[in-house]
C-alpha cells in the first residue's frame, strides 16, 4: 500500500498514533476508529510500540478466526454532512489535557454501603471519551498546547459522524466505509459477524482490519 493511503489511517493528534508501527507479522495504522492491518512490506513503519500492543492483537486475533463470507459494501453516496462536533467546525485539534488521549479516566468516588474511596474508569469528562478536544478549547486551557488537524473530520472542519448508515445489524458512519473503499483495494466487511457495538471487522488485498459502530454517545 502506498504510505500516503496507509498513513490515512493514522491519527492527527495523538503522538503514539501518528505514524504506522510493526506488530508481529503486521504492519498497523489505527487511529482509535479504524484499525488497518497489513502484512509487512513497507520500509517507512516504525519497529516499535507501547500501550495498544494487546488491544490490537486481540482485535487481529478475533478477525483472523472468523468463519463467515465477507460481503462487499458500496460506497455510500451523498452522505450528509455537519460542523464536526469534535473541532467544531475549525479542523484542528488537540490531544486531551486530562485523559492524555485516552479517552478514559480514573475516577474515585465514596461506595454507598463502606464509605471507602473506590476507583472506576469512565469516559473522559472532558473529551467524552474521544481522546482529543477542539483547537479553540485547547487553547483556552493550554495557551501553549500542540494543535494538528482534528482526527474525526480529517482537518475539513465537517463530519457526518451522525449520519447512520446501516450494514446488516450494525450502523457505522458511512464516512469511514467511504474511506476504507477509497484507500483498499478488494474490501469486504463480515457484516453478520458480532452484535452491533462490536467492531465490524473486514479483509481487504493486503491484510485484515476493523472500524468500530456508532454507539449512541455522539
Amino acid at each position: 500500500m502506498e504510505k500516503e493511503k496507509f498513513e490515512k489511517f493514522c491519527s492527527r493528534v495523538k503522538d503514539y498514533q501518528k505514524i504506522p508501527f510493526v506488530l508481529g507479522e503486521y504492519e498497523i495504522a489505527t487511529n482509535d476508529i479504524i484499525m488497518i492491518a497489513c502484512l509487512k512490506q513497507h520500509e517507512y513503519c516504525e519497529s516499535k510500540h507501547d500501550g495498544m500492543n494487546k488491544g490490537v492483537l486481540r482485535l487481529i486475533t478475533e478477525c483472523k478466526s472468523i468463519t463467515s463470507e465477507p460481503i462487499f459494501v458500496e460506497t455510500p453516496i451523498n452522505i450528509k454532512t455537519e460542523i464536526c462536533y469534535q473541532c467544531h467546525g475549525g479542523g484542528r485539534a488537540s490531544l486531551c489535557p486530562e485523559c492524555e488521549g485516552r479517552g478514559i479516566v480514573c475516577l474515585e468516588y465514596e461506595s454507598i454501603y463502606t464509605r471507602e474511596i473506590l476507583t472506576k474508569e469512565d469516559d473522559c469528562p472532558l473529551c467524552e471519551g474521544t481522546g482529543s478536544i477542539s483547537a479553540s478549547r485547547a487553547k483556552l486551557i493550554n495557551p501553549n498546547s500542540v494543535i494538528g488537524p482534528c482526527d474525526v473530520c480529517d482537518g475539513t472542519g465537517e463530519s457526518s459522524d451522525k449520519t447512520k448508515y446501516d450494514i446488516k445489524h450494525r450502523t457505522v458512519d458511512g464516512r469511514w466505509i467511504k474511506k476504507i473503499n477509497d484507500n483498499l483495494v478488494d474490501v469486504k466487511f463480515f457484516a453478520d459477524y458480532g452484535d452491533r457495538l462490536d467492531p465490524l471487522f473486514f479483509i481487504h488485498s493486503e491484510g485484515i482490519g476493523a472500524v468500530m459502530p456508532l454507539n449512541g454517545k455522539r
